[in-house]
C-alpha cells in the first residue's frame, strides 16, 4: 500500500522544484563599503517589473514548498 503522506510530499517537492527552476535565486553583489551594486541595462518596463515581482514571490514559495515536502516525507517515514 502506498503511503499517502510520502506521495503528497513528493508532489509538493516536484512543484517546489519547478518553481525554483522557473525563478532561480538571484545573486546580490555588494561593494567594499557595503552598498548594493545595481546594474541596469535600460529603463525597466512594466513587463520587466511584473516579472521581477513574480520572481520575488516565486523563489521563497519554491523554497517553502521544498521544506514542506521534505517534512511530509519525514513524517511519513517516522509514522511507519
Amino acid at each position: 500500500m502506498a503511503h499517502p503522506l510520502g506521495m503528497l510530499g513528493l508532489i509538493v517537492n516536484v512543484a517546489g522544484t519547478f518553481l525554483l527552476l522557473r525563478f532561480p535565486p538571484a545573486v546580490v553583489q555588494y561593494t567594499q563599503d557595503g552598498r548594493r551594486v545595481v546594474e541596469w541595462v535600460g529603463t525597466p518596463t512594466a513587463e520587466g517589473k511584473h516579472r521581477a515581482l513574480l520572481a520575488m514571490r516565486g523563489y521563497p514559495l519554491g523554497v517553502s514548498l521544498l521544506t514542506l515536502g521534505f517534512l511530509l516525507q519525514l513524517l511519513d517515514l517516522l509514522r511507519t
